[in-house]
């Protein structure tokens, strides 16, 4: 019967400990982060864009909201799919 000592589950052979999940937590952590800045980014572009093109048309405040209402429907899209993305 082999001498060996008894090891923890998060220890490898040589005895050093394992690489645990929260790397990964982190990792999920900040992409879940970045997946709110990039729906923040798509709303305020979107809003930036139909500013813009009330100036342009002299529609003030329809170009507007409709650019906010395909930011949100936009961003929200992105981060459905991105979200889902992190979790799988």
């Amino acid at each position: 019967m082999p001498s060996e000592p008894l090891q923890s589950s998060n220890q490898d052979k040589t005895g050093k400990k394992k690489r645990t999940s929260g790397g990964s937590v982190r990792q999920r952590a900040w992409a879940v982060t970045g997946v709110g800045f990039e729906l923040a980014g798509t709303v305020g572009a979107c809003c930036i864009a139909g500013y813009f093109i009330d100036r342009w048309l002299d529609s003030a405040p329809w170009s507007l909201l409709a650019g906010a209402a395909l930011g949100i429907v936009l961003g929200m899209f992105n981060l459905i799919r991105l979200a889902l993305k992190v979790y799988r």
